[in-house]
């Protein structure tokens, strides 16, 4: 059985890194589109491995994915004909498709190319020291950019797809915990302290960014944390139960003391933008759910009936 190439590995790793050049590339104002050509790249080495591997003519899989790329560029291009969009527009459709196919390719190479489980778990870890980096040294060398367009709440560094560095994180944050919580059931206390320090800045991160489900999310996965460590698990030695109690409780009350100021100044821009939208748009709870992105979707209903 072939093994993954390392240098196709490197390219996960270093996928956060890619995404913050892209960042201030664009911050910049520069036109070259880093991000792109990276995933261009990732897409044509993929393609490579599956065509070695003989997946492409072999593979009914490959081929229903096949179509499914052929039906949403054609879907694009029927639309922007319909509407006639310019170059430019179906240019920035199609390459903002990839991002879905991509996804979709790599599956199959993880599938045709099957790792360890430590391999597995040294690609989680790489990922998220990469992306917590990405964030937080931009951060504190004060550069980069908040997470809302004139306002000050958040902060997201060089990354711009807000939703997507949150989804991120959520998912790392919540595979790091089960493996953290799998090594006190395990009994392995290899790579502990890696896990605790990457569940800190991953909740540090969160915060920083400011979304409303990221926020939100802290607080469930710390509270699920601390519930699992303390009260469900037998398998958790006392004096690690006592550790987390006693950290639970310096961690409130440093925060009540000291960080209250940080995380109030933090809040403050997040709050009045959340009460600007309820003003704005009458109480409409819709509408300040979804941070207004609902109105995408009542203009694009005009739009088509418009034009049907």
């Amino acid at each position: 059985m072939n093994k993954l190439p390392q240098s196709f590995l490197a390219l996960f790793f270093l996928f956060p890194i890619a995404d913050v050049i892209n960042g201030w590339l664009i911050s910049e104002g520069f036109s070259f589109k880093f991000g792109v050509m990276y995933r261009i790249v990732v897409l044509l080495y993929s393609f490579f491995l599956l065509l070695k591997k003989q997946v492409i003519r072999n593979n009914k899989m490959f081929f229903l994915v096949f179509i499914n790329v052929l039906f949403f560029i054609s879907i694009s291009l029927v639309q922007s004909i319909y509407f006639t969009n310019s170059m430019a527009t179906v240019f920035s459709e199609v390459t903002s498709l990839t991002k879905y196919f991509l996804g979709l390719i790599i599956i199959m190479v993880f599938i045709e190319y099957p790792l360890e489980k430590a391999e597995n778990l040294r690609i989680l870890l790489n990922i998220n020291i990469f992306f917590v980096l990405g964030l937080l040294i931009p951060y504190f060398l004060h550069v980069g950019n908040y997470t809302y367009e004139n306002s000050t709440a958040g902060y997201k560094g060089f990354y711009f797809a807000t939703n997507d560095i949150t989804y991120t994180l959520v998912i790392l944050i919540t595979l790091v915990i089960f493996h953290l919580i799998d090594s006190y059931a395990l009994n392995n206390g290899k790579r502990r302290f890696l896990f605790w320090g990457l569940i800190f800045t991953d909740i540090l991160s969160l915060f920083l960014i400011g979304t409303k489900f990221g926020l939100v999310y802290i607080i469930v996965i710390v509270s699920y944390l601390i519930f699992h460590l303390l009260l469900k698990n037998n398998y958790v030695p006392s004096h690690i139960k006592l550790l987390v109690f006693q950290f639970t409780i310096i961690a409130t009350l440093l925060i009540a003391l000291i960080g209250y100021k940080f995380i109030l100044s933090s809040l403050d821009g997040i709050i009045n933008r959340i009460i600007y939208f309820y003003h704005y748009y009458d109480g409409d709870l819709i509408k300040i759910i979804t941070s207004s992105r609902s109105i995408y979707l009542e203009g694009a209903f005009k739009k088509f009936f418009r034009f049907s």
